[in-house]
Parts: structure tokens; sequence; C-alpha cells
């Protein structure tokens, strides 16, 4: 994890997790200071001799010392990401100093390893297929570790051999403010697969598909056979019907008949 501070283009730039405090310094002298004030981009925030502005855009976060002219922001939020001028004079006019407040949230969430691995090939080598996520967290860096070698980027293909053995595969996802580990370890041999993650969250893709679609037909089936026990019946219902009403019916014409002469 870098530092909380650092210069970018003769700025400084401050890290800061979500929840945090931040004091921020100008660090130039303040003897002699005749006239200071803080502002976070357009917006004053604090004067030297009248305090902080009555309409600070912290409020209830925010100190200002009026001996050190720091600047103090406590329960940060990504919000508060933004720029920080800082201006002062003595008996002459001090040039203005700048800081970049960068809010993160740190990585709170399990990270999810999806993994696929196929059966060894013509050269003897099965193909790993790797991807780290630690959604639903942006700005993060993956970096996978295979034995002595590292690969950037969320994703991994690699391949290995039966005679490697069991394979472990390190995932390091990070951003300036924290860190997640998780390792996956894979075999090669001829009864390899799909595999999930070592917190069980893993699948392949392939499979996905391929399960949904499966279980989309079964459902689709057992609808249509009940729909069509459902017409059977109500057939077999009127059918019923019909044959005992013409049943009635013939009885009917029977009694009705003139007896013989």
């Amino acid at each position: 994890c870098v530092s909380d501070v650092e210069a970018a283009e003769g700025r400084q730039v401050i890290h800061k997790r979500v929840g945090d405090s931040v004091e921020l310094l100008s660090n130039l002298p303040t003897e002699g200071v005749t006239r200071a004030e803080w502002r976070y981009g357009d917006s004053p925030v604090a004067i030297k001799g009248s305090g902080l502005t009555a309409n600070n855009p912290f409020q209830g976060r925010v100190e200002f010392n009026n001996t050190s002219l720091s600047l103090t922001i406590r329960d940060l939020t990504l919000q508060d990401s933004g720029e920080f001028r800082f201006s002062s004079s003595t008996d002459k006019q001090r040039p203005a100093v700048f800081l970049t407040l960068q809010i993160h949230e740190p990585i709170s969430t399990n990270l999810i390893v999806f993994s696929n691995i196929t059966q060894p090939g013509p050269n003897g080598f099965c193909t790993v297929f790797l991807e780290c996520n630690a959604n639903p967290h942006s700005d993060v860096t993956y970096i996978w570790t295979v034995g002595s070698q590292t690969r950037s980027g969320s994703r991994l293909q690699y391949s290995i051999r039966p005679q490697d053995g069991d394979t472990k595969f390190t995932c390091n996802a990070s951003n300036v403010v924290s860190e997640k580990l998780t390792s996956e370890t894979l075999r090669c041999s001829n009864n390899t697969g799909s595999t999930g993650s070592n917190d069980g969250c893993g699948f392949s893709p392939v499979m996905f598909w391929f399960r949904l679609v499966v279980g989309l037909l079964v459902i689709l089936v057992l609808v249509w056979l009940l729909y069509d026990a459902k017409l059977k019946e109500v057939f077999c219902s009127r059918f019923k019907h019909t044959a005992a009403v013409d049943q009635d019916l013939s009885q009917l014409d029977l009694n009705s008949s003139p007896p013989p002469g």
C-alpha cells in the first residue's frame, strides 16, 4: 500500500479511507501571517481570525486551528475527494498551496475466483483460465502469482502439466488503501474440468449456461406435460358429460313413444 501522501506534478495528493480523518497542513511558516484562507474548490472553508465559514461543505465534521492554520476533517466520505487551496500572506503575498484529497473505499468483500481447466492436449499441457473479481469495488489492481512468476490483470491464462502436481495460483487485489489475497490450487489430469474458488464461489461459465439451458428445457417439458394432462382431463370430462346427456335423451325418447296399438 502506498504512502498516504504523494507528490503529483508539484502538488500533494493525500489518500484516505472512507471514515478516516485527515489533517491538512500548508507546511509553510506560520509566524507573521496576517491573512490565511482554506478553500475547497470554489468554496471558502476557514479564514484566519474568523474561523470556519458558515456555509462550508463539511458542516459538523471540520475544525480549524487558528495557530497552526491546519484544517482537520473527520468522517471522510467519497464526496469529500477534491482539491484544497491554502492562500496566505505576511508582509508580502506567498505562493498558494494546493492539496488534492482522494477518498477510497477499502476492499471489504472476499475475492471471487472463477476458474476452468482443460484436459491435457496433444502437447501434454492443460490450459488454466482464471479470473479474480473484487466487485463491487473499482480502481482495483490485480496481480496473479504462480510460483516465482507474477502477471498483472484480473484474468490469467496459464499452462500446466500433470507432472507439475498441485499448482497454487494466488490473486492479490489492491487499491491505495487496502489489499486482499485469495488462492486456488489446480492439477492437470485427464479428469480435470471446471472448479470453484477456495471460498466455494467459483464456477465455469460454460457449465453455468449448459445447466441453465438444461434446467429451462426440463421446466418447459414439465409445463407441457401438466398442460397436456389437464387437456386430457378436460376432454375426458366433456366426453363423459356428452355421453351421459345422450343417454338421458335416448331414455326420454323411449318413455315418450306411444304404446303399440
